[in-house]
């Protein structure tokens, strides 16, 4: 409940999702390097997943692993990072999926780096701007009676 808020916002939601899809790529990885089994792998990525489309999107692909389909076909419609996909893709057809994964999760924490530089870059002005309305509001809201109080005086 709180991470579908908190995953809709503009600037704080992308930073999330971009985290969480991170960490659970790289527990795939390295659940999968470790020699676990994909099933068990998958299960592992959805866990760490704490958003709930993000964990539907690791069960989906459980799913079709089990049923012998590739795991990308049932994340190709998800909106997960293209270049995810097709590094799933190619580690699939090569046989090394967890090097690949490693590698999308190398990827995506770079991405994840550069949603918070753009986050933090956006806190700064965003401070100013309310500080600046606050500043305004108590100013109005001090001299308002005080104006009105000089119509009946002079």
């Amino acid at each position: 409940m709180v991470f579908d808020l908190l995953g809709n916002l503009p600037a704080v939601g992308d930073l999330i999702r971009k985290t969480y899809l991170a960490r659970s790529v790289k527990t795939l990885a390295l659940t999968l390097e470790s020699g676990v089994p994909i099933l068990t792998g998958l299960e592992h990525a959805g866990q760490v997943a704490q958003l709930p489309r993000l964990r539907g999107y690791w069960e989906s692909a459980a799913a079709a692993v089990a049923d012998g389909r590739p795991m990308h076909t049932a994340l190709a419609k998800a909106d997960l990072p293209p270049a995810l996909i097709q590094m799933m893709v190619a580690g699939e057809s090569s046989g090394s999926l967890d090097s690949s994964l490693r590698k999308a999760a190398d990827f995506l924490d770079r991405e994840t780096q550069a949603a918070l530089e753009v986050f933090t870059s956006l806190l700064g002005p965003a401070t100013v701007v309310i500080a600046g309305s606050m500043v305004g509001f108590i100013v109005v809201a001090l001299m308002t009676p005080i104006l009105q109080m000089s119509k009946f005086v002079g």
